[in-house]
C-alpha cells in the first residue's frame, strides 16, 4: 500500500510545479514582445482581409503623405490618364508628370485592409517603437465633406511579409501588407516622372549609331559621304545599298551595313518609359550598372531633319544599367552627363540590337556589276570535288567588256552595252550574271570573333574583283565543317557560310563554262 506524502514532499512538489509556471509566463512574454519580429500569431479576433475603410475615390479631395523623408500632398484634377486612372497632381508642382506609382496611394486612400489583428490597447511608447509606430509615417485622406482620416504606417516584420499599421483614434495594431511600407517610403522625386530627351524616329534621318554592350565590340555606323540609298544593278539583279557605312569594329571597308537598318531598326527604336525615379542624384552609379566609361549598355543616335544647308540635329545618349523588379521588367537608366537614375520599363530592350554581326548586310559584299570591270575565281582540288563541278581544281578570269558612252551621255550604267568573256571567251549574258550573283549573294551565317578557326586551307573558293575605280579586293572561303566554311574578314573576325551557298557557286560556274564550249 503506498504511503502518503509527507508534507515537506508535497511543499517541494507545489513549489517545482509554481517554477515551470513562472517560466511559462515568462516565456510567454517574451515571446510577444519579440511579435514586431516576426509573423503575427492568432488573436482573439483573428480575421483575414478585414477591410478597416472604404472609400469612394471620387470624393477623395486630397492625399497627405507625411513621412521623415518627405511631406507629399496628391490632389485629383478630375480627369482620366490615357490608362484610364484617375489624374492627380503634385501640390506644389502641378506642371510636373508623374509616374504610375502615385496610383498605389490612391489606392491605399480608398481601400485600407488588414490581414490580422495583432494586439489591443498599444500606447506605451516602448511598445510602438518594437512596431515602428512611434514615429511612424502617417497618411490622411481628406473627404471632399471635409472629413478625414490617417492612419499609421510602421516597421515591415522580419521575415518580409507584413507591415505594421493602425488607424487614427485606434490603439489596435494590424498586421497590413507589405508593400504598405513601400508607400511609405515615397518621395516627391520618386513620384515624379522625369523626361528623357526622345529619339526623333518620325522626322529624323539617322546619320550615326554607336551602341556598345558591356563584354561586346562596340558597334559604330555613320552616313557615307555621298548620302541616299542607291540600287545595285548586279547581274540582272537589284539589290538596295545601305546609306550607312561601318566605322567600326570591322575594319574591312567593303563589308556592307543592312539596308534596311532604317526600316527594320531604327524605326522599331522607342524612347525608354520612365517608371520611377531612383535617384534625382546620384553619386555612385556602378551599383546601378550606369557608370559612364563603363556602362551594361551604351545607345547613342544622332538624327538630323530639314534640309541640306539648313538641317536640325538631334543627339539621345542612352546609358542603360542592371535589370530589376519583381519580374525583371524594369531596367536602371541615365543619360550620359546626367545625375538623375531612372527606372524604366525593360520592355524597351526588345527591339534593340548590340551585336556587330546583328547590323551586318547578309548580301555582305555586295557590289554592283556595273562597277566590276575584270576578275578571277578559284576552286581548289577539294572544294571542286565536294561541290561537284566537273574538271576538278580550276582558275578562271574574266573580264567585262563596254560600250564606250560620251561622258555627257544619259545612258544609264547599267544599259550600256556589255559583253562577258572568261578566259578570253565570249559567253553568254544570263550565265555570267547568275554566276555573279551567287558570288556576292554568298551569305554569312555567324561570327567568329577573336580568334582563327581550324579550316582546312587544301578546301577553298577564291574570288577576285577588280573595280572599275581602280580597286581590288579578294574573298577567300575555307572548309570549316561538313557544314560551314569561312572568310577572314579581318584580323579579329571569320564569318561562316553554308556550305550550300559554295555549291551554289559551282553550280552557276557549270553553265557559263559550258556556253563558253558553245562559242568555239
Amino acid at each position: 500500500m503506498s504511503q502518503p506524502l509527507s508534507m515537506k514532499k508535497r511543499v517541494i512538489i507545489m513549489l517545482c510545479a509554481l517554477a515551470v509556471l513562472a517560466a511559462l509566463v515568462v516565456f510567454v512574454m517574451v515571446h510577444n514582445k519579440k511579435v514586431a519580429d516576426s509573423q503575427p500569431e492568432e488573436s482573439s479576433e483573428s480575421f483575414v482581409y478585414k477591410t478597416l475603410w472604404d472609400n469612394n475615390k471620387d470624393d477623395i479631395a486630397s492625399i497627405k503623405l507625411v513621412s521623415k523623408l518627405d511631406t507629399i500632398v496628391l490632389t485629383p484634377t478630375g480627369e482620366k490618364t490615357s490608362d484610364g486612372q484617375d489624374a492627380y497632381v503634385l501640390e506644389g508642382h502641378e506642371d510636373w508628370k508623374l509616374s504610375h506609382l502615385y496610383q498605389n496611394l490612391v489606392s491605399l486612400s480608398s481601400i485600407f485592409q488588414a490581414y490580422k489583428k495583432i494586439e489591443d490597447n498599444v500606447t506605451d511608447p516602448d511598445r510602438l517603437n518594437d512596431f515602428g509606430l512611434k514615429d511612424p509615417t502617417v497618411l490622411t485622406v481628406t473627404m471632399k465633406d471635409g472629413s478625414t482620416k490617417s492612419m499609421d504606417i510602421g516597421n515591415v516584420s522580419s521575415d518580409g511579409t507584413y507591415a505594421f499599421c493602425r488607424l487614427e483614434g485606434d490603439d489596435t495594431v494590424y498586421a497590413c501588407n507589405s508593400t504598405y511600407a513601400d508607400y511609405a517610403s515615397y518621395t516627391m522625386s520618386t513620384l515624379r516622372l522625369n523626361t528623357i530627351t526622345e529619339i526623333d524616329v518620325k522626322n529624323g534621318t539617322m546619320t550615326e549609331l554607336y551602341v556598345h554592350k558591356k563584354g561586346s565590340r562596340p558597334v559604330h555606323i555613320t552616313m557615307k559621304e555621298d548620302g541616299g540609298t542607291q540600287p545595285a544593278a548586279s547581274g540582272q539583279a537589284t539589290y538596295i545599298t545601305s546609306d550607312m557605312e561601318f566605322v567600326e569594329p570591322y575594319q574591312n571597308t567593303t563589308l556592307e551595313v543592312a539596308a534596311d537598318l532604317s526600316s527594320t531598326y531604327f524605326a522599331k527604336l522607342t524612347t525608354p518609359e520612365v517608371v520611377e525615379t531612383i535617384d534625382p542624384n546620384c553619386s555612385d552609379f556602378s551599383k546601378y550598372g550606369l557608370t559612364e566609361d563603363d556602362p551594361e549598355y551604351r545607345e547613342t543616335i544622332t538624327t538630323r531633319s530639314g534640309s541640306e544647308g539648313s538641317y536640325t540635329y538631334n543627339t539621345t545618349d542612352y546609358l542603360f544599367g542592371y535589370v530589376y523588379g519583381d519580374n525583371s521588367d524594369r531596367i536602371y537608366f541615365r543619360e550620359a552627363d546626367s545625375n538623375m537614375v531612372l527606372g524604366v520599363d525593360a520592355s524597351c530592350m526588345t527591339d534593340r540590337k548590340w551585336e556587330p554581326f546583328d547590323f551586318v548586310n547578309k548580301l555582305m559584299f555586295l557590289k554592283p556589276i556595273t562597277s566590276v570591270e575584270s576578275g578571277s575565281i578559284t576552286f581548289s582540288q577539294k572544294a571542286a570535288e565536294g561541290a561537284g563541278l566537273a574538271g576538278g581544281e580550276c582558275t578562271h578570269n574574266f573580264v567585262i567588256k563596254r560600250e564606250d558612252i560620251d561622258s555627257e551621255s544619259s545612258v544609264a550604267a547599267e544599259d550600256v552595252l556589255t559583253s562577258y568573256q572568261m578566259d578570253d571567251k565570249l559567253v553568254t549574258t544570263d550565265s555570267f550574271g547568275g554566276l555573279y550573283r551567287a558570288m556576292i549573294e554568298i551569305a554569312p551565317k555567324y561570327e567568329i570573333d577573336d580568334q582563327e578557326p581550324d579550316y582546312d586551307p587544301d578546301d577553298k573558293l577564291e574570288f577576285t574583283l577588280n573595280m572599275t575605280d581602280g580597286t581590288s579586293f579578294t574573298l577567300t572561303y575555307y572548309r570549316l565543317d561538313e557544314f560551314y566554311y569561312v572568310t577572314k574578314i579581318d584580323d579579329k573576325t571569320w564569318f561562316t557560310t553554308s556550305i550550300d551557298d559554295i555549291k551554289n557557286v559551282a553550280d552557276k560556274l557549270q553553265p557559263v563554262l559550258d556556253s563558253m564550249q558553245e562559242k568555239k
